[in-house]
């Protein structure tokens, strides 16, 4: 008999029948703060319940359900995409919407999440250790020790900005669009993080990282489902990650960019190349958006099982372009 396993939180149903032959594991890891300290622990559910409940978005936030990162999820989140395909899929949708707090007690809720893998193997847009010059360059890998098991949320500094990174023994998520919410501050939207920041000689041992409990129960869903090739049935090119190289690769067009509870539509989603020829503004010159367009047409050319991408329609659209695309 075949045991498969479904990473929730909180689930109060036991384990069912999930096909003949096999059966599923409901694993269901306490509720509490993770033990780092009785008084510490106390006094940081404190600080974040006051921020859920008296915050400038308390209205929203204090009708939702958050659960503190456990053993559990930890587990999954380190389990290898090479035997569990779909984890990429659902540990993308288990950070959307999560909430990190640092050791100034700020907070930010994670609004859209993007994954890479590891292995190049898996992901050709995987986080590279060293640069072209052969020099080690600053990594997510989970160091040790650190608070949650081989996971920890982190800021890496490159040219454009500070990036905010979760990241595990198997892959990085990239967040991609997130919201202060101890206080008023505008979005941060794109590869990098504003108004928030982490300390990486404490953070492993001090951020704290809280899980939607409605994201909990789709990332469930998600993992115990084999063949999985998206997060969401509908917008599909807006699960597609902030890539800028490699279109050639197959895995340029995995379906891994998760929305939160708050931003799971049009008008509150990045945009990506795939999607920015769907903006409204008068500022989107005629070149860029036809570009867009025409990475959108590949991209569903890819999703339809398209090999060839129809060659001579994107020739045509290229030609129309008035610079080198």
């Amino acid at each position: 008999m075949t045991t498969r396993f479904a990473y929730v939180v909180q689930d109060d149903s036991p384990g069912e029948s999930d096909e003949e032959g096999s059966s599923v594991e409901t694993y269901q890891p306490s509720i509490e703060m993770a033990d780092e300290g009785m008084q510490n622990r106390d006094n940081t559910m404190a600080t974040i319940l006051s921020i859920i409940n008296n915050g400038p978005y308390s209205q929203v936030l204090s009708k939702r359900k958050y659960v503190e990162l456990s053993d559990d999820a930890c587990r999954m989140m380190n389990d290898s995409w090479l035997l569990l395909p779909s984890l990429r899929y659902a540990c993308s949708q288990l950070l959307a919407g999560s909430i990190i707090t640092n050791n100034n007690n700020e907070a930010i809720i994670v609004n859209s999440v993007e994954i890479y893998g590891r292995d190049r193997i898996m992901d050709e847009h995987r986080e590279r250790s060293v640069n072209m010059e052969g020099v080690p360059v600053p990594s997510s890998l989970p160091p040790v020790p650190s608070k949650y098991h081989k996971t920890w949320v982190t800021m890496i500094s490159e040219a454009e900005g500070k990036k905010l990174v979760f990241g595990t023994t198997s892959w990085s998520a990239l967040v991609t669009s997130s919201l202060r919410i101890d206080m008023d501050h505008p979005a941060s939207v794109g590869g990098t993080t504003a108004h928030f920041d982490l300390d990486p000689r404490e953070n492993a041992a001090t951020t704290t990282i809280l899980l939607d409990a409605d994201s909990i129960r789709m990332a469930n869903a998600l993992a115990l489902a084999p063949h999985t090739d998206r997060i969401r049935h509908y917008d599909l090119l807006y699960q597609l990650r902030q890539l800028q190289t490699e279109f050639q690769d197959p895995s340029t067009y995995t379906m891994c960019h998760a929305s939160g509870p708050f931003t799971d539509d049009l008008q509150r989603r990045p945009y990506t190349v795939f999607t920015l020829s769907s903006f409204d503004g008068d500022d989107l010159d005629f070149n860029t958006m036809l570009a867009s367009q025409l990475f959108a047409f590949v991209a569903a050319s890819v999703f339809k099982a398209e090999p060839s991408c129809r060659g001579l329609s994107v020739g045509s659209q290229r030609s129309n372009c008035h610079h080198q695309l």
